[in-house]
């Protein structure tokens, strides 16, 4: 009896054991956990503990457009070659779906006030790029101590004359480094054979040893720009050196 039981412990250790076998070839061994004695993180070395990368932020999606707008889209190649769509503005697509007199109304006030925006936007952006020129062509005349004049030639009863010293009024104000003078040729009739004068308002710009001539009415900006170009010609020049200002003519040296 005892000989029987024996044996059949036996079989069902083997038994047990080959089952075993075969589930452990089968099933996939378990993942490690990350966890150590319930924690995810031990720092044995005292060193700080790494950040969480930050999950990067969406910009908030924009007002979808509407029904009218969606049908009038059309595809657009934006400037890095990826091909998206153009919605039409509210009152553009209004207009083209129900073309009404209320609806071109209120296109033509958008369009007032848009190309009003515009204008108004492109007038700030030229003061600030004038103001800029300027700040920067007056440090460079600081620095090298150039003298810088302007001769204005003009006569009596004439249009452009007095537009011209108007901008110059007020360009002095901005700018004093630069010394002007207005010459009546009336008063004067001798300089206009000695400066070869041909038509008024005729302006000589001279800074350092150069110098250049217009007969024209120049703005603040073109001012300004003509004056940095003979600043830099002057800083550029060399003993024995020739032109090199392509916007200079009939300039005296």
């Amino acid at each position: 009896m005892n000989r029987l039981l024996l044996l059949a412990g036996i079989s069902l250790g083997v038994a047990g054991g080959t089952s075993t076998a075969d589930d452990t070839d089968s099933a996939p061994p378990p993942a490690p956990s990350p966890r150590f004695f319930g924690k995810e993180y031990i720092d044995y070395w005292n060193s700080p503990r790494p950040e969480k990368a930050e999950s990067p932020k969406t910009a908030a999606p924009s007002a979808d457009p509407s029904a009218a707008q969606k049908r009038w889209s059309e595809p657009a190649v934006s400037e890095d070659g990826s091909i998206q769509t153009y919605h039409p503005p509210k009152q553009v697509a209004e207009l083209l779906e129900n073309p009404t007199e209320e609806n071109a109304r209120a296109y033509l006030d958008w369009q007032r006030e848009r190309m009003r925006r515009i204008q108004e936007a492109q007038r700030i952006l030229e003061e600030v790029k004038l103001k800029l020129a300027i700040e920067e062509t007056s440090k460079r005349i600081k620095q090298t101590g150039v003298s810088t004049r302007l001769d204005l030639y003009v006569q009596k009863g004439c249009p452009h004359c007095e537009t011209q010293k108007s901008i110059l009024a007020e360009f002095v104000q901005r700018m004093p480094e630069v010394a002007v003078r207005t010459v009546e040729l009336t008063e004067n009739p001798k300089l206009v054979r000695e400066l070869s004068i041909e038509s008024v308002p005729t302006m000589v710009l001279s800074v350092g040893q150069s110098s250049v001539r217009r007969a024209s009415v120049l703005s603040q900006s073109q001012l300004v720009r003509l004056i940095g170009l003979l600043v830099s010609r002057g800083i550029r020049r060399s003993p024995g050196g020739g032109r090199d200002d392509p916007e200079a003519t009939d300039e005296k040296e």
